[in-house]
């Protein structure tokens, strides 16, 4: 099971003198004059970029080492948002809220966990879009959908486990603690989505986007799948199923802050949480960490219904 993936972008930053880009490398190595360098690259984020000194036989010394921050995310952070490689260990013989919640969602995600071979299927996919073969991606990310498991079945599993009393990290994800557990199979549908309406295949991506919400998002659990989709109808002139999908957007929202109002009245009940100096209420605690998300979608129900 990979607990957490990575997706980082490099490219090249200095002007080359032949007109095909695609497959060209600046350096034929990560050294210049036997030193370590990394001239020439631009990174995403360059924090998850390090070089090693190990390399096969052959060529330079040095290689280059990515760090995962990408995908589906698995993780669960400690307090000092150090990465937890394990389960935790309880050091005081009590297990408070937070720690049954972790234990709850690492247990799950043992029962029914994702695999490293599909998330490097994802990002075959995401190489092959980059490199302009667009066939290619689409037929790799077809394959990936046609083979994933029942998304209707496994999203129910995964409701299921969420609906526990301490199964709060299954509906709302660290380290985004916005969404619920997200599934490969879910980036590989929004990728071929993503895919089809680029390349004008508005019918597919369409067809593909009410497929995907009707399996996991009738109820707006997935909001951001909802909103997405529903901007691919705007797009289209599809106002009103658009606006159907942004309406269930809001509403998955709205569950979503309720949810966190509740989960952190409990946990400062429990003396885990305090209460801030701006303190309002648990219900303006939890709007204000969604207010961004619930304004734009907002906007796009005041964009579709006024077309």
């Amino acid at each position: 099971m990979l607990t957490v993936f990575t997706f980082i972008f490099l490219e090249c930053s200095q002007p080359m003198e032949s007109t095909d880009y695609s497959n060209i490398l600046l350096n034929e190595s990560f050294e210049m004059d036997q030193t370590p360098s990394l001239e020439g690259w631009r990174f995403g984020n360059p924090q998850l970029a390090q070089l090693v000194n190990e390399a096969p036989p052959g060529g330079g010394n040095w290689s280059l080492q990515l760090t995962a921050d990408w995908a589906p995310s698995l993780a669960i952070l400690n307090e000092d948002n150090t990465i937890r490689v394990s389960h935790p260990f309880d050091r005081d013989g009590i297990i408070d809220n937070l720690e049954r919640e972790a234990l709850i969602y690492f247990s799950h995600l043992e029962k029914y966990p994702q695999f490293t071979k599909d998330v490097a299927r994802l990002m075959i996919s995401e190489m092959h879009e980059k490199q302009g073969n667009y066939a290619t991606a689409i037929r790799e990310l077809e394959s990936l959908i046609k083979e994933s498991p029942n998304l209707s079945k496994i999203n129910h599993i995964d409701r299921e486990a969420a609906n526990d009393p301490d199964g709060y990290l299954i509906q709302s994800e660290p380290p985004n603690n916005a969404l619920p557990i997200w599934r490969t199979s879910y980036g590989a549908y929004i990728a071929l989505i993503n895919l089809y309406a680029t390349q004008n295949m508005y019918d597919k991506a369409i067809s593909l986007g009410i497929s995907l919400v009707s399996s996991i998002s009738p109820d707006g659990w997935y909001w951001n799948v909802n909103k997405y989709v529903g901007s691919i109808l705007l797009k289209n002139g599809d106002n009103t199923r658009a606006i159907e999908q942004f309406e269930l957007a809001r509403n998955g929202l709205q569950k979503q802050s309720l949810n966190m109002s509740k989960r952190l009245e409990n946990l400062n009940n429990n003396q885990l949480v305090v209460k801030p100096e701006s303190f309002i209420s648990w219900d303006d605690q939890a709007r204000q960490y969604f207010i961004n998300d619930i304004t734009n979608i907002e906007n796009l129900l005041q964009e579709a219904r006024s077309q």
